[in-house]
């Protein structure tokens, strides 16, 4: 008698291991059916789903051209600095000849890595100061979009004022500069871009950026599109100067890049890196 009352105990016990696993089972596979069937979705459906409106961020989006975001190979790295140092903070540097948009064309004809000085230039400008990640390949194509490409000769010398403004920008003429004039500038915050002729810079035309005071006295660092050597130098301002083209009316192709609090932009030591219709920030 004992011993079939611990053979039914054993054999209950059996069976209750059993139905439990069998539960467990058939609930995994519910759990997975049930993911299957009901993907979770990472995508908002429509603007008023997204946490905060761009608005919030950039209230003057409106008068900002829509820039498209690039392939996803289009952003690995590079090879070279990310950033250089500049008077306001971290400066986004890109060399026109970089194998990510150097074959690409800016206008009918001409590659980025050849004749896109302008809109790379430009480029950097936007990515450095307005939170908007612009690459030369995606300015390449606004600028000739816009009017702003000679074919052949590289970009319009409107690229400067016409480009910075449509992305929030502030450039200013400086028909005569001085030394002294080119120093208040950037003490003052403000990058600084120039259009050499034919000289040290360039067989015909390159535009450069003054980013910084340089470590001896009346001398300027630069950022060069073309020349990433050219960035780690001092250049005496003075050279730039002579440098630069004059335009029609024998003033010289120089203008301060100012960034007005009141255009709705904030500079920034590092960009986003994200494009305009998707630059979100979370409540605080």
């Amino acid at each position: 008698m004992k011993f079939y009352r611990a053979n039914k105990y054993v054999l209950c016990h059996i069976s209750l291991t059993i139905i439990l696993f069998l539960i467990s089972v058939c609930f995994l596979i519910g759990c997975s059916h049930r993911s299957e069937a009901q993907p979770i979705d990472t995508n908002f459906g429509t603007e008023d789903d997204m946490p905060i409106s761009i608005s919030t961020v950039l209230p003057n989006q409106s008068d900002v051209p829509d820039i498209p975001s690039p392939a996803e190979e289009s952003m690995q790295h590079p090879g070279y600095p990310d950033y250089l140092e500049s008077v306001s903070g971290l400066f986004t540097y890109y060399n026109q000849e970089d194998s990510r948009w150097g074959n690409s064309l800016f206008g009918p004809k001409d590659p980025i890595r050849t004749h896109g000085c302008g809109p790379t230039v430009l480029a950097m400008l936007v990515s450095s100061y307005t939170g908007l990640t612009l690459t030369p390949d995606i300015a390449a194509s606004w600028a000739a979009d816009n009017g702003l490409c000679v074919p052949g000769d590289g970009s319009s010398h409107d690229i400067v004022e016409t480009g910075c403004s449509a992305f929030g920008l502030k450039p200013r003429p400086l028909p005569d500069p001085t030394v002294q004039n080119v120093l208040d500038e950037l003490y003052s915050g403000n990058s600084l871009v120039a259009l050499v002729g034919k000289g040290y810079f360039s067989d015909n035309g390159h535009f450069l950026i003054l980013i910084k005071p340089g470590a001896d006295e009346n001398t300027v660092r630069i950022a060069d599109s073309a020349n990433l050597e050219n960035c780690y130098h001092d250049w005496p301002i003075s050279f730039i100067l002579e440098q630069l083209k004059s335009n029609s009316s024998g003033g010289k192709l120089l203008w301060s890049i100012n960034l007005p609090l009141e255009c709705g932009f904030q500079p920034s030591g590092v960009p986003e890196r994200d494009f305009l219709k998707t630059v979100f920030e979370t409540a605080s």
